[in-house]
């Protein structure tokens, strides 16, 4: 590797450790924090369908049933159950860290884009998460700090749209 791209991607693994992922650019982002497996890439391409962060985190919840699996016809049909299983429940993890990572302002943002291409109001939309919380984390982390930091994130954001004629929105 020439000394200029193994700067380069030491600078992008700075801002990553840092919690910064949002000032790399999306290939940097991608080649750092996507598992390079075949079911990981391509549930990942069925993602880039689905608007925003949190249209993403609320489509993976969408795909968990009662008993705490995904399901999702066409990665199973390719790649296997076990195999999908996996790469599902990676992608849902880096999805919650990305949410978890990101502003508020921004979140809040997401969450108009979200709701908008969902057809739903966003409060809504937030309130339809919250009931739905027991699958928008993967695995048995409900009792976890990600579980209270997401449990949060939305609690504030259902706040702010319930509050949003009432309060000014910073510029800065």
């Amino acid at each position: 590797m020439d000394p200029q791209l193994r700067t380069r991607r030491a600078k992008e693994r700075w801002f990553l450790d840092h919690g910064l992922p949002s000032v790399l650019t999306r290939r940097a982002r991608l080649r750092a924090i996507w598992s390079r497996s075949a079911p990981c890439l391509a549930f990942f391409a069925t993602l880039a369908a689905v608007s925003g962060v949190l249209g993403k985190l609320a489509y993976l919840a969408s795909l968990r049933r009662a008993h705490g699996r995904y399901e999702h016809w066409g990665m199973q049909a390719v790649h296997g159950a076990e195999s999908s299983e996996r790469a599902l429940k990676t992608v849902h993890a880096e999805i919650v860290a990305g949410v978890l990572r990101m502003p508020l302002a921004r979140l809040e943002d997401d969450l108009h884009e979200s709701s908008r291409e969902s057809a739903v109001a966003a409060q809504a939309y937030i309130e339809r998460m919250r009931e739905g919380f027991d699958d928008l984390l993967p695995g048995d982390r409900k009792d976890s700090p990600e579980a209270s930091h997401l449990n949060s994130v939305l609690i504030a954001l259902s706040s702010l749209e319930k509050h949003r004629g009432r309060a000014t929105r910073s510029t800065s």
